[in-house]
């Protein structure tokens, strides 16, 4: 009896130190939190950088790039990222533009990062509209001729569309835009549609392009004699360019 009445307070003891453990196995499971999937951050904006080009030594333009060569390996043609860049035949073109475009009312076609509209535009082009079917590429070209402060209008508009070229224009610019047989035949057209409004026309371009010779001979078939100048060589100082062959079609009111 003496036994069981010293062992009491030994149980009581235990019990007591047990109770912390068992408690938790007595409350009722949480509910687990759901956490929610990690939300992707807005896309960061891509670097670019501004490549000058010189014109006759008094005439300074630069055109806005996509600088990322992550963005350049990752896309694909049907994402029609060439706006995104300074191509050679829009070197010709703009030099065309620097001595015929003062007083004139500018279309170009398929404008790309802007060089042609922005050298017109300096030379002292009455309007200038440049169109393209690239948000990038318009978006590009906005904002070099808004920091250069040149005016330069921008809007979309697809040369292999069924829309008429935009109304109240006498000068159709496309610089390097003959990228393959089916875009260069519609630019074709599109240059006879200008030649029938009485509109003079410069297209600058490089003999390599996939387009040329179909744009040439889409051309010939409709307007006999029409046909590039000889090709020469250009170089561009900003992205190393130490000879790009480039040539120039040029088309005049009666001509």
């Amino acid at each position: 009896m003496v036994q069981h009445i010293l062992a009491a307070p030994i149980y009581i003891c235990v019990l007591l130190l047990l109770v912390p453990f068992a408690a938790p196995l007595a409350r009722a499971p949480r509910k687990r939190t759901k956490i929610p999937p990690t939300t992707k951050s807005a896309e960061a904006p891509l670097a670019l950088r501004r490549a000058t080009t010189t014109l006759d030594g008094n005439c300074s333009i630069w055109v806005l790039e996509v600088a990322d060569q992550e963005w350049w390996r990752a896309s694909t043609a049907a994402e029609n990222p060439y706006g995104a860049k300074l191509w050679p035949g829009a070197l010709a073109a703009a030099a065309r533009l620097r001595a015929v475009a003062a007083g004139r009312d500018v279309l170009e076609l398929g404008c790309g990062n802007g060089l042609a509209a922005l050298v017109a535009a300096a030379s002292g082009a009455r309007r200038v509209l440049a169109t393209d079917v690239s948000p990038r590429a318009l978006d590009l070209t906005r904002r070099a001729a808004a920091e250069q402060r040149l005016a330069v209008d921008v809007a979309a508009f697809d040369a292999r569309g069924p829309e008429p070229l935009p109304a109240g224009f006498d000068l159709l610019v496309a610089a390097d835009v003959l990228y393959d047989a089916p875009l260069a035949v519609a630019v074709a057209d599109r240059v006879v549609e200008a030649r029938a409004r009485g509109m003079d026309v410069v297209v600058g371009g490089s003999p390599d392009r996939e387009g040329r010779d179909a744009f040439a001979a889409a051309l010939a078939a409709k307007l006999p004699g029409a046909a590039f100048e000889p090709a020469y060589d250009v170089g561009h100082e900003d992205l190393k360019w130490k000879r790009k062959r480039v040539e120039v079609l040029h088309l005049l009111e009666g001509g």
